[in-house]
């Protein structure tokens, strides 16, 4: 155990043994703190991306909604994210349920004076990806949806003003079947173009494996 974590314990247990109104609140400013230190931290960024292809796992937290609805936003911004890297592999041929749906949420901080951020957010090849900035919802993509003009067609563009910050969160919604892990990346146009490539190429060969399982089926 660190010794924050034990400082902590050892805070909140003399406070719960010897409870008083001023010790009470006392407990619930801890753990309010204890929360707050374990929220996700936001992403920082210059106006522009390190590389044309970022990965912003570490600063991602999901949600698994197994209500076997699809319950609004509204609702989903009360549940409790975890960090990213706890998030199961989706990659499993069929699901015990119909639809598999997945929340994201990141935050983003432009530390640039002048220049706004243009980015595209990438979970990779889904049934249907919907991006909310706050309450907003910015767009919709996904291999349920036609092909559309936009600048790519498995992410979608988000831009965030100079000295501004603001909470993201993504929808990922896959019907029986997860055509690829959810990623959480931020791309450049120029990434987004290469992305985009290789995003279809792997879509064609899961496709074409699928209709090879099904027509073996019918031999």
């Amino acid at each position: 155990m660190s010794r924050q974590s034990w400082t902590t314990n050892s805070i909140c247990l003399t406070l719960f043994i010897h409870p008083t109104p001023m010790r009470l609140l006392l407990l619930v400013a801890v753990f309010s703190l204890s929360s707050l230190a374990l929220a996700q931290a936001p992403l920082s960024l210059p106006g522009k991306l390190p590389t044309d292809q970022f990965d912003i796992g570490p600063y991602t937290e999901f949600y698994q909604d197994l209500s076997e609805d699809i319950l609004p936003l509204s609702d989903i911004m009360t549940k409790d994210f975890r960090p990213f890297r706890e998030k199961r592999n989706e990659r499993a041929t069929f699901a015990e349920q119909s639809i598999m749906v997945t929340w994201l949420r990141f935050t983003l901080r432009n530390t640039h004076p002048q220049d706004t951020l243009h980015v595209l957010h990438q979970t990779i090849v889904h049934g249907l990806i919907t991006l909310y900035e706050n309450n907003t919802c910015l767009g919709q993509t996904g291999i349920s949806l036609p092909p559309q003009r936009r600048v790519s067609r498995f992410a979608l563009p988000l831009s965030l003003p100079p000295l501004t910050e603001r909470t993201y969160y993504v929808q990922v919604v896959d019907y029986i079947w997860s055509p690829s892990v959810i990623y959480s990346k931020l791309l450049s146009i120029r990434g987004s173009y290469e992305l985009d490539y290789l995003s279809q190429w792997h879509m064609n060969v899961q496709l074409a494996v699928v209709g090879l399982l099904a027509g073996g089926c019918f031999l």
